[in-house]
């Protein structure tokens, strides 16, 4: 778990969320607050969860997640990968439909089954699930590497610690 508070004063992990290797690279994402963010991420996709939760008036914050260039680069290839074979099926279903030729939209509704199953693979093995907890003020992130999960509870306590011995409490 990241904290808010955490992320407003830039304190990250200094390791990758995927590799655990030190880094100094980050990235940032847009976290819903939804108990099916991830489900809906695996769906759907990262821009259109957070454009549905945004539309339903669901928290949504950013969160910045320390990536190594090499995590990086493979999750966006399989990204691109997925895309182009998505793209070539829906050009096939959309040409075969026009010309009347059932084969053709056949094969196209194949790569594109072919194209979402392969991002939804790759975003599985490649990338993190993100959940905004806007109540908690933190952010949950799954299918982390140890050692990231290592570092980001270090700072979750340390901050809790401190905010324990605040005046006040």
């Amino acid at each position: 778990m990241l904290l808010v508070s955490d992320q407003q004063r830039d304190v990250l992990p200094t390791v990758c969320v995927k590799t655990g290797e030190k880094t100094d690279g980050a990235i940032r994402l847009r976290a819903v607050d939804s108990s099916r963010a991830e489900l809906l991420t695996i769906l759907i996709g990262q821009a259109a969860t957070v454009g549905a939760m945004h539309a339903l008036r669901r928290p949504v914050a950013t969160v910045a997640l320390p990536v190594s260039i090499e995590s990086w680069r493979l999750w966006r290839a399989r990204l691109k990968t997925s895309v182009a074979v998505s793209a070539i099926g829906a050009a096939f279903a959309v040409v075969g439909a026009l010309r009347g030729i059932g084969a053709l939209v056949a094969l196209g509704v194949i790569a594109l089954a072919a194209g979402w199953l392969n991002r939804v693979r790759s975003w599985h093995n490649a990338w993190v699930g993100v959940r905004f907890r806007a109540g908690r003020g933190e952010f949950v992130v799954s299918r982390v590497h140890s050692t990231f999960d290592i570092e980001a509870k270090a700072l979750y306590s340390r901050a809790m610690v401190a905010k324990s011995k605040r005046p006040g409490r």
